[in-house]
């Protein structure tokens, strides 16, 4: 993990996740997600927190396009997390799998 000087000379910690989220930005996932980041732990200076919105809704397809932000548009994450509705959805220990194979953390 990266770590920065604040002016005191005293450093910090900085760690950066990005949350994809099912569905359109209006959905209870990202909404959840946006309403967390403006009041509770990550409003701190140590955690960046980026939510991204997709129309994708397979938990195999979220892994699919974190592992892409990580690997492209956000080259310095330290977490990714995935956020989908479990109901209806059957392939869960493959989208487990598939997700620890590429280091993202799974969130139903």
């Amino acid at each position: 993990m990266p770590k920065k000087r604040n002016k005191s000379g005293t450093r910090t910690v900085h760690k950066k996740i990005i949350i994809v989220c099912e569905g359109a930005a209006d959905k209870s996932e990202s909404a959840y997600f946006k309403e967390l980041k403006k009041c509770c732990c990550f409003a701190s200076n140590e955690i960046e927190v980026i939510i991204e919105d997709t129309k994708k809704n397979t938990g195999k397809e979220l892994v699919k396009i974190a592992n892409s932000y990580c690997e492209e548009a956000y080259k310095d994450i330290d977490e990714a997390w995935v956020i989908y509705d479990k109901d209806g959805y059957s392939k869960h220990a493959e989208t487990f799998d598939y997700a620890k194979h590429h280091n993202v953390v799974n969130a139903t």
